[in-house]
Order: C-alpha cells, then sequence, then structure tokens
C-alpha cells in the first residue's frame, strides 16, 4: 500500500491529497511530512511489529500518522478519547506501546491514562524536507493495523490484520471503480476500520480525500452541505445513516441538490434497506450505490454488490482472492438456497484477537478447503445462503435468533416483514424481558401516519401468531452506537422498561372491587400496570402460555374454575368479572359474520369450458405436517411440475423452508426436490400476494390446486382465522375459475361437524350447512370454508374435499408431527416419564396414507366427491402409552396426578391448557371430553373404494404402534427445542397441518 501512495507522490507531488476545512495538504507534503513523523517514531523507539495507539482526532494529522506507523513496519490501532476512562488505561496497558500517538487536543486524555511516552503531533510543525528513516519497509505478512471491537463478554477485542488483505481490498476498489478524479469523504470515524479505505484507498490512486470538521454531532444536512463544498465522489454510509439522510433528501430538495457531485456510495455495517436504496437512486440516478459486507476481522469488507432496480439487495460475490463460503454446523458447504453460517476465507483473513488465544480460535478456525488459500477461514457469526448463481444473501444473525415460547424466531424475519409496509422507512425488533415472560417488540419509523390496526392487520397476513410483536412503538429515529449503527441494547432496555411499567396502558378503570382483583392478576401475568377494563387480554401482548397462567390465577382469584376457553371469549376484565359472578358460563354463540362469510363472490366462477388434463400443480402448506407429505408424494410418485406457494422473503428462502420441512420429517434423501418450483406468495393476500405477470401465468399453466394451507389456533377466534382459512380458500377459488380448467382438492377437517349430534353418522355426502356450526374458531373458519367451495362446485369449478381427523406420523419414519395433540401427549409422556391411563379409543390415521389417498385422486382426474380418508378401526390411545412404556422410563400414572405433571415445565403447560381438568368422579375418563373414536361414527365408503381402486393398503395396526411410540422416543430424546412446538390446535379432529 505504501509502495502505491509513494508512487502516486513521484508521479505529482503538486496533486492535492488532504482536504481539512480550508487546510490542504498535496501528494508531496503528505509524504514529506509522514516521513518526518516516522523519523520521530523512530527515535522514540518505535519498532517493526509495535502496536501504536492513536489517540488522534479525525483531522489533517490522520494521514500522516498511519502513513508513518507503517512506514516503520509496525501496527496503528485507533482508540477514542471519549472512551470511559478505564477502557482507555485497558486498552493502553495491553497495546503495551513504546509511544501513544496524539493530536494537541487529545494529548492530555493520553497523559491521564498514565501512558508514560506521548507524542503530540501537529501537521503544521512537521515539516516536509526529512528523508524517511533507513528501515526496511512492511511486506504483505506484515501486520498493518488493529481495531477495537465490543466483546460479549464485555471486556473490548482488538482484531488484528496484516497488510495482505488491507492491499487486497484497495487492489480490488482500484480495478472495480476506476478512481481518477475522486474525490473521498471521510464519513467514518477513524475508531472504525471503514475509515481505513476512505482515508488510504485514494491516495494509492492520486485521488483525494476530504476530512469533515466534526463537532460530534451527526448533521446530515451539513454532511450534504459538505460533499457540495467539496465536491465528493463517493464516500460510505451505515445503513441507519444513509436511510435518514434518504429521508432528509426526500423531504428538502435542497439537499438532493448538495449530492449532485456523488457518483458513487458504498453501505456496509449491517443490514440494508433495499427500499431507501431504491428510493435514493430515484432521486440520484447517477449515483451508482455498492453494498459491501465483511466483519472488522477480515481487512473492512470482503463482499460487494452493485445494486440495480429489484426488491432485495444481497450481500453480493467475495473480492478478489477471498472467498465466502456458507457451511453447516460441521463446516460442510450447503446446497444453494439453503441457510447456514458464513465464514470468509483467503487474503482477506486477519490474525485473531490481541491477547486472546481462547476467542481467537473460536473465531479463526482450521481452513477445510484445499483450494483456499490461507490457515483459517474465519466464523462470522451471520446465517446466509447462496442462490444458484453463486451470490451470497443475508439471513440474519445467529445472536438474533430467539426463543420465545418454545418457538424459535428469526427477529430479521419480522423486520422484513414490518418494512414490507409501504409507510415504514425503517424496523427493529428485540425482546422485552418481564417478570414472568418474555414478548416481542418491535420499533418503527414510519412516512407519514400509520395506524396501528393497520400495521396489525398487515402482519397478521404475513406472519404466523407467534411471530407478531405484542406491542409496536414508534419513533422519530433509532438510538445510534457511536460507529452510526443500530444500537439495539437500547432499544432492548428501552421496551423491558416498557414492559415492566406498563407504558402506553390506557382504558376504562376497574370500577368495583372484583374487577380490581382480575384486573392485578392481569398486571401479575402480563407484566403491565392495571389494564383497562374494556381492553383485550390478548391486545396487551396475552398469547397461550399467559392465557393459561390468567385462567388458574383467575381461578384462585374467583373460587371458581376458570378455563383457558374462558380466558379467550371473554378476554376483557370486564367479561370476566360478569363470568365469575354468573354460576355457570353461557354458551358463546358463533360470530354473526359466520354466516354471511358463506356467501361466494360473484365473480368466482369458471370462464372456460375447456377439459381438465393433469399438468402442473399448485401446492399451499408444503412447509406444515400434511403438506411436506403431500409435497413428497407428488414428487415421488408422479412427474407431474409442483409450484409450491410459500410466505418468504424470496425464492430461495421459500426453497430453504421446504427442504428444511422435508428433512425435519425425513423426507428430504428421497424426494427429487429440483422439481420444486418456489413461488413467494401469501395466501392471505389479494391476487395470492403474487405479482400481475405471475398471476397471469398461474391461470394459463395450472392445472390442479391442492389446497393443504391453514391457520389452527385454539386460543383465537373465528375472526383470526379468517383471513386464512375462508379468504384463502377464496382467492384459490378464484384462481381455479381464472383461465384454463383447473381441479381443486381441499383439504377440510371432520370437525366442521361439531355442532351436529355427536351420535349421528356422518356420511361422506353430508354437508356442513345440514348442521349448526361448531364452537371453536378453526373449525366455524373450515365449515365456511367447505361451504364455499361447495358453491364454487355448483358454479362450475371443480372440487374435492378431504376431511381429515386426528393424523399419526408417518407409518415408515414414524415421526411426530410438531403440533398435532396427539403427538404432542405422546412426546410429553415421554419427556416427563409419566403417562395416564386411558380408555380413549381414537382414529390415529398415518399421515402418508392420506398423502397417498389424496394424490391417487389427483392423479385419476376423480373429482367432485368428499372423502374420509381414516382408518376402518381406531386406536386404544393406551396401547401407544404401552409401547412408550416398554422402551422408555414412562410410567402409567392416573390421570390426576399427570395432570399436576403437566405443570413442570412450561412446554408441558401448553399441552394442559388443551385437556380437562380432573373431574370428581373416579369412573370418568377426562381425556374422553378431548378425543373421540372418530371411525365409529364418520363414514369413510368413498375414500375405502379409492384406496381400493389405487391399490393403497393401511399399514399393519401393530406396526403403526411401534413406530409411532419409536418415532416419538426418538424425536424427545433427541430434539434440540426440548418440547413439543403447540399451535394450540383444536381438540379431537382439528389438525394443524
Amino acid at each position: 500500500m505504501l509502495d502505491l501512495f509513494r508512487a502516486a507522490a513521484r508521479e505529482d507531488g503538486h496533486r492535492i491529497a488532504v482536504e481539512h476545512g480550508d487546510y490542504k495538504l498535496s501528494y508531496a507534503q503528505l509524504a514529506g511530512k509522514a516521513d518526518d513523523l516516522a523519523g520521530q517514531l523512530h527515535q522514540a523507539g518505535v519498532r517493526h511489529g509495535d502496536l501504536i495507539p492513536l489517540l488522534v482526532a479525525d483531522s489533517a494529522e490522520l494521514p500522516v500518522v498511519l502513513l508513518a506507523v507503517m512506514s516503520l513496519s509496525a501496527a496503528f490501532v485507533p482508540v477514542d478519547e471519549r472512551w470511559p476512562r478505564p477502557r482507555l488505561v485497558e486498552v493502553l496497558a495491553r497495546l503495551d506501546a513504546p509511544v501513544v500517538l496524539a493530536t494537541p487536543g487529545q494529548a492530555e486524555s493520553a497523559r491521564r491514562t498514565g501512558a508514560s511516552a506521548v507524542i503530540e503531533v501537529d501537521v503544521r510543525d512537521l515539516r516536509t524536507t526529512v528523508a524517511a528513516p533507513d528501515v526496511p519497509g512492511p511486506t504483505c505478512a506484515d501486520l498493518a493495523y488493529g481495531f477495537f471491537t465490543s466483546g460479549s463478554t464485555g471486556r473490548p477485542k482488538c482484531a488484528l490484520n496484516g497488510h495482505l488483505g488491507l492491499l487486497n481490498r484497495f487492489l480490488t476498489m482500484s480495478r472495480r471503480f476506476h478512481a481518477d478524479g475522486a474525490v473521498v469523504l471521510q464519513n467514518s470515524s477513524h475508531v472504525f476500520d471503514a475509515s481505513l479505505w476512505q482515508l488510504l484507498w485514494p491516495l494509492t490512486t492520486g485521488a483525494r480525500v476530504v476530512i469533515p470538521i466534526r463537532d460530534g454531532i451527526v448533521d446530515l444536512a451539513e454532511t450534504a452541505r459538505v460533499i457540495a463544498r467539496h465536491r465528493v465522489t463517493m464516500t460510505d454510509f451505515v445503513p441507519s445513516i444513509f436511510n435518514a439522510l434518504v429521508a432528509l433528501a426526500e423531504a428538502d430538495p435542497q439537499v438532493s441538490a448538495d449530492l449532485a457531485s456523488m457518483r458513487r456510495v458504498l453501505i456496509g455495517g449491517e443490514e440494508i434497506s433495499s427500499r431507501a436504496v431504491h428510493r435514493f437512486r430515484q432521486l440520484l440516478p447517477n449515483v451508482r450505490v455498492t453494498n459491501t459486507y465483511g466483519p472488522t476481522e477480515c481487512s473492512i469488507g470482503s463482499v460487494f454488490h452493485e445494486v440495480e432496480d429489484g426488491e432485495s439487495i444481497p450481500l453480493g460475490r467475495a473480492i478478489d482472492n477471498t472467498a465466502a463460503v456458507v457451511l453447516d454446523d460441521a463446516m460442510r458447504p450447503v446446497p444453494a438456497g439453503t441457510i447456514g453460517q458464513i465464514h470468509i476465507g483467503g487474503d482477506c483473513v486477519g490474525r485473531g484477537y490481541l491477547g486472546d488465544p481462547k476467542r481467537t480460535r473460536a473465531a479463526f478456525v482450521p481452513n477445510p478447503f484445499p483450494t483456499l488459500p490461507g490457515e483459517f477461514v474465519y466464523r462470522t457469526g451471520d446465517l446466509g445462503w447462496k442462490d444458484e448463481a453463486g451470490v451470497l444473501h443475508f439471513a440474519g444473525r445467529r445472536d438474533h435468533q430467539v426463543k420465545i415460547g418454545g418457538v424459535r424466531i428469526e427477529l430479521a424475519e419480522i423486520e422484513a416483514a414490518l418494512t414490507g409496509h409501504t409507510a415504514v422507512r425503517d424496523a427493529k425488533v428485540v425482546v422485552a424481558e418481564g417478570v414472568h415472560r418474555r414478548r416481542l417488540v418491535a420499533f418503527v419509523i414510519t412516512d407519514g401516519v400509520l395506524d396501528r390496526d393497520e400495521l396489525a392487520g398487515h402482519l397478521a397476513e404475513r406472519l404466523p401468531t407467534a411471530l407478531i410483536p405484542k406491542e409496536v412503538r414508534f419513533l422519530a429515529a433509532f438510538p445510534l452506537t457511536p460507529n452510526g449503527k443500530t444500537d439495539r441494547a437500547a432499544l432492548a432496555r428501552l421496551a423491558s422498561e416498557s414492559f415492566v411499567s406498563g407504558q402506553g396502558v390506557v382504558g376504562v378503570a376497574p370500577e368495583n372491587d372484583l374487577q380490581h382483583q382480575i384486573a392485578a392478576a392481569w398486571a401479575t401475568v402480563l407484566g403491565c400496570s392495571v389494564p383497562g377494563i374494556t381492553t383485550s387480554f390478548f391486545d396487551l401482548g396475552g398469547d397461550s402460555l399467559s392465557a393459561l397462567r390468567l385462567a388458574l390465577e383467575l381461578g384462585r382469584v374467583v373460587g371458581r374454575r376458570v378455563s383457558v376457553r374462558d380466558v379467550v371469549a371473554r378476554p376483557t376484565v370486564r367479561d370476566q368479572a360478569l363470568l365469575a359472578q354468573s354460576r355457570t358460563a353461557d354458551p358463546v354463540a358463533p360470530p354473526t359474520d359466520l354466516q354471511a362469510d358463506r356467501a361466494l363472490p360473484d365473480d368466482v366462477c369458471r370462464e372456460t369450458a375447456d377439459v381438465w388434463t393433469p399438468g402442473t400443480v399448485l401446492l399451499t402448506g408444503a412447509t406444515g405436517f400434511v403438506g411436506v407429505h403431500l409435497l413428497h408424494e407428488l414428487l415421488t410418485t408422479t412427474d407431474l411440475p409442483v409450484v409450491c406457494l410459500v410466505r418468504a422473503a424470496n425464492r430461495a428462502a421459500a426453497l430453504y423452508r421446504l427442504e428444511r420441512t422435508l428433512e425435519r420429517y425425513g423426507l428430504r434423501e428421497s424426494c427429487p426436490v429440483e422439481r420444486i418450483v418456489p413461488l413467494v406468495g401469501d395466501l392471505t393476500a389479494p391476487r395470492l400476494g403474487v405479482t400481475a405477470d405471475e398471476y397471469v401465468t398461474l391461470a394459463s399453466s395450472v392445472h390442479t390446486i391442492v389446497h393443504s394451507a391453514a391457520m389452527v389456533n385454539l386460543l383465537l377466534d373465528y375472526r383470526s382465522h379468517r383471513a386464512t382459512n375462508v379468504h384463502g380458500t377464496i382467492e384459490l377459488l378464484r384462481l381455479a375459475g381464472a383461465g384454463r380448467c383447473k381441479q381443486l382438492h381441499h383439504v377440510s377437517t371432520l370437525g366442521v361437524f361439531g355442532g351436529a349430534n355427536p351420535g349421528d353418522p356422518v356420511p361422506e355426502t353430508l354437508t356442513p350447512d345440514e348442521h349448526a356450526p361448531p364452537s371453536d374458531g378453526y373449525s366455524q373458519s373450515k365449515w365456511v370454508a367447505e361451504q364455499l367451495v361447495l358453491a364454487a362446485r355448483r358454479r362450475g369449478i371443480p372440487s374435492s374435499v378431504y376431511r381429515l381427523g386426528e393424523l399419526g406420523p408417518n407409518a415408515s419414519t414414524g415421526i411426530p408431527s410438531e403440533r398435532g395433540l396427539v403427538d404432542a401427549l405422546l412426546c410429553t409422556a415421554v419427556d416427563l416419564g409419566v403417562s395416564p391411563v386411558t380408555s380413549v379409543v381414537i382414529d390415529y390415521t398415518p399421515v402418508d396414507h392420506v398423502a397417498r389417498l389424496l394424490v391417487a385422486a389427483l392423479v385419476r382426474g376423480r373429482i367432485g366427491h368428499t372423502y374420509h380418508p381414516i382408518r376402518p378401526t381406531g386406536f386404544a390411545l393406551d396401547e401407544l402409552f404401552t409401547a412408550i412404556r416398554q422402551w422408555s422410563a414412562s410410567a402409567p400414572v392416573s390421570y390426576d396426578r399427570f395432570w399436576e405433571a403437566l405443570a413442570s415445565t412450561e412446554g408441558s403447560l401448553r399441552l394442559r391448557a388443551l385437556l380437562p381438568e380432573p373431574v370428581a368422579t373416579a369412573a370418568a375418563d377426562p381425556l374422553a371430553a378431548v378425543f373421540a373414536d372418530t371411525t365409529t361414527r364418520f363414514v369413510a365408503a368413498e375414500a375405502d373404494r379409492l384406496a381400493a381402486e389405487a391399490g393403497i393398503a393401511h399399514a399393519e395396526h401393530a406396526a403403526i404402534v411401534e413406530r409411532c411410540a419409536a418415532g416419538c422416543i426418538e424425536y424427545v430424546e433427541g430434539w434440540t427445542n426440548p418440547r413439543v412446538t403447540l399451535a394450540m390446535s383444536a381438540p379431537a379432529t382439528a389438525v394443524d397441518r
């Protein structure tokens, strides 16, 4: 690097190299002053390999100091006088340098730390005619610099880097960016490594560096004025600052005018906002934007991407002589589209952490790739994936993955959903820590006014319930760390303070003692202040687990049993007080819009009279238990193309979700995943959330729709299920009628007959409208959806319906569902070591049998039927428990003891919320209130005929028992999340797919 600088100085020494306010240095002056300072340092004892602290302001002295230290083959380490004094003292002690370099304003701070020798540098006092010391210059193998970064232990770590990585970065920039005539603004503080390319790279090309006069305040309007004054063509921003600059430029035309000289902007340091970048390019179309990625440990940045028009912005490709590889935990490369941890290798990899061999070994791991130069690769802690073209994409931080209530959550996924709203400029999500529980809190910066309910609806259409933040707070700006990145720690503190204090909770105050007691119970469970009596428990952040805790707390307050269903049906303090005053719970009437929603929109109809032929299949719900088995069956037994509608950021992320689900259920190896066509969309959105062109293509190319997707949550009412289960079905019916003739295979539930007399037999020809609607929100939504499908059939859209009961694991793999109620019961029995003695008989049809039956109907064109794909005889639940007891430590206990054991862990508490409390009558079997033998009630004649025609036989009864029990034991003993994740699925016949 020094050789390149000296060559530029010899070529035109009179050219301006550095500007700081009105002060300017030519290349010849800069070289001479650096040589003068190098001589002083050499006399003070600075030698090869020394680490020299720089307590230097962002000023004209900066490039002089950097060049002087490097010319002695020493390494510089910038420090900041604004750091707390104990940190400064510790840092200087760890560096153990012969001298500390300081500018006049910082020299006293250096002396106060106890530094033995301080050299005060004033660029105006340095001579320009002094020869450089006669010492060997640095080689590519020498150390160049170190930067202190935050450490997870609270102790700062110093990342060390060599000349090879720095030179490689600069040569790459020169080749890609053609710096002739460039004017580069040093926009990053000197204590952050991004400042290095801004300060030193231009000096290797004959370009000019502009160092602004700073007063410690981020003033973007002044930054724009500096850019205009010096005709700056290139600089760097972290995304948080860049987003604010874009907003300012939109609001103030003068700012846009001041940026007119710009030709290139580099962005890096944290996740980039594609919306802000594209707005910037619209304002300043002549400015090229480069997304850069790379940790401090790897020579500033080692992955670049030139931003073009498009929705998402990848990290890009590794620069020259480096590599970015995505690996699994065993250090093996993952396939394209699969998320793993990003590792950086090649010339850019640094030397580790100063005086910290343990952390160095953890982060700099042996290089397993013979073709990649270097002994080590750096483990970044970032998650990413590569597309088929080899372009790297960001997928969040490993330490931004959190677990709440047993559900593993990527905060980046929620932030992407938030910023997908047109009025949201930026968003960050953190976890608030409360007394009894944790919850997600979103902080949002908006463009204009955004209604909370509108944003909540936006999220509900895009995220599972567990991923929706319980609180959204609007900010004018995010708090920033000293290097301009969003300060997530400050946001987490703010969120937790709000959580504990209950800020923002408003409403009608309690009016009597009972309401006060119930409100106090809410405050205890939610960790908030006293709530208003008309506010919904769930609007204040209540969820499945806290609803169970509230039910137990209310039971103690009112002296009578309160169930989770009571909390759901009466979610306000006022309604719960009325319930407590009554002797019995009144039945909850079906919602008034249930009947109205059965009316199929007029525009849903068959557009053509052409004849159906086999062809492309559109599958929904492929990341669910039933859907993934349908996907596997379609791919392994037919040659039909399969398009999977998946909610994801992009096609690669969608494919990752599909492959991960196949792997989870042991289906990946036997599945030709190359035939999967992922389609990013949203079942609840108009036109399925796809583009107009994609919709036209679907209408003309899809032959069959298999609708397996559904939302299932016992704690939520009909209206909460409505968007996915009702409106989503309408969207698919609308697509089925558009363009070519399509068949629709609709997966429903036996629970649609929950409102019928339990003793009445149910043939497959019976329709839901012949009985009253069921009582739970999920089954109500499927009751409406099935009637919509039948109405569409009368308008000419061919369809079949498959009503499912309790589904068991795949008869071959035995891998249980993560959400099925029976599987949860079995796995919890394994985990707790106790299982209830019961006489209940259940329908437990293996999921692969259902998948084979549906696909058989599809390929044979069997349409216009309703199927009950259930076994002819049920299973005694105790058979499964007995099999588990044979191979595990699970002991038989009474239901009362099992119920008590369920209170021992958070995961089993979720199951407890779905099961009845023990009853006083010893002869009664409480589980009979939840499970029933549907095989004695539901007729399966049509399904049996189809199975016989297709040669599909039911697996042997004993084999199913053995394999399912073994699968549950294997699952529990091998799970990383030590509890089954329940979605509070409805009991008996309602199955979460």
